[in-house]
């Protein structure tokens, strides 16, 4: 995870996720749809994300990028077992 680039990805998939928040007009993100999935669709949606990022596909950067989505979604997850 010391990874300039990995870094790099994830941060930019954080700022990307604020900035759809931010902009509510854009209401075709993906952003603005989580919070209406279900636990089971925000499983399937993490697991896709994590697949995305594993070797050969993408690059450092990608690995982040995906990673930050995945983390996000198993969070959402938690949350919604409360």
């Amino acid at each position: 995870m010391g990874d300039g680039e990995w870094f790099r990805g994830y941060f930019r998939a954080l700022e990307g996720m604020l900035i759809s928040v931010r902009q509510s007009s854009e209401r075709l993100s993906l952003i603005h749809a989580v919070p209406e999935l279900s636990r089971d669709k925000l499983k399937r949606l993490a697991q896709e994300f994590n697949t995305g990022f594993k070797p050969p596909v993408g690059d450092e950067f990608d690995r982040g990028f995906f990673s930050a989505w995945a983390d996000f979604l198993k969070f959402l997850q938690e949350a919604k077992k409360r």
